[in-house]
C-alpha cells in the first residue's frame, strides 16, 4: 500500500498559513521564534493563523514550549505549558506539538501526559 506523503510546513505567523495553503500543505506547525528551535506562538498570533488557516484549508498544529534551551521543565513551566495547550485547542487548533525531558535527559511521561490531558481530544504529537 503506498500512501501519498502529507506536506506539513512550520511557519510563524497568519502569512505563513497563507502560503502554506498556496503551496499545497495539509498542516502546518505554528509557532514563533523558529530561529530559537521555537517557541509557543502569542495569543494574538494563535487566532490571526487560525483564522488565516480556514480560509486557506491547512490543519494548525501548535508547537508548545515555554521557552527556548533544553526541554526539562519546572513545575512553573509545565504549568504555562498546560494552559498554552488548552488555549491553543480553544482557539481551534487541531492539535499540538509537545515535548518534554526529565532531568536525566529522558522522555518525561508524567509531563507529557499532562500535556496530553490537556489537549483533550486535539491531536497531540510528540
Amino acid at each position: 500500500m503506498t500512501r501519498t506523503p502529507v506536506l506539513e510546513i512550520a511557519v510563524q505567523d497568519p502569512a505563513g498559513v497563507r502560503i502554506a495553503g498556496e503551496v499545497g500543505a495539509a498542516r502546518v506547525e505554528l509557532t514563533a521564534a523558529l530561529a530559537l528551535g521555537g517557541l509557543t506562538p502569542s495569543p494574538a498570533t494563535l487566532e490571526l493563523s487560525i483564522d488565516e488557516a480556514r480560509r486557506s484549508g491547512v490543519e494548525v498544529h501548535v508547537l508548545i514550549r515555554p521557552r527556548p534551551g533544553g526541554f526539562h521543565y519546572t513545575d512553573d513551566e509545565l504549568a504555562v505549558a498546560e494552559r498554552d495547550v488548552r488555549r491553543a485547542v480553544e482557539a481551534g487548533a487541531h492539535g499540538v506539538v509537545v515535548g518534554a525531558l526529565g532531568a536525566d535527559g529522558q522522555l518525561d511521561g508524567d509531563a507529557v501526559a499532562r500535556l496530553r490531558d490537556a489537549a483533550g481530544a486535539a491531536s497531540v504529537t510528540l
